[in-house]
């Protein structure tokens, strides 16, 4: 069981690879749980992406790039 919860700057996919269920993508900042029903053993895999902000990462390739230049 995975009690009822959000994550406001990861989204995550979760992937069934045994047991029967459907495997989904939640958004980041969607709320979200599940529980197993069934008597048959249940394997997720999740995956985790970090949300990513425009400003932010223009502002992080910029300071890349002035790092890199002033070498």
């Amino acid at each position: 069981m995975l009690p009822r919860h959000t994550h406001a700057h990861e989204h995550e996919v979760f992937n069934v690879l045994e047991g029967t269920g459907t495997s989904l993508f939640v958004p980041a900042g969607v709320e979200h749980g599940f529980e197993n029903d069934s008597a048959a053993r249940w394997l997720i895999r999740a995956t985790i992406y970090q949300r990513t902000y425009l400003r932010r990462a223009l502002r992080r390739a910029v300071k890349k790039r002035l790092g890199n230049a002033q070498r």
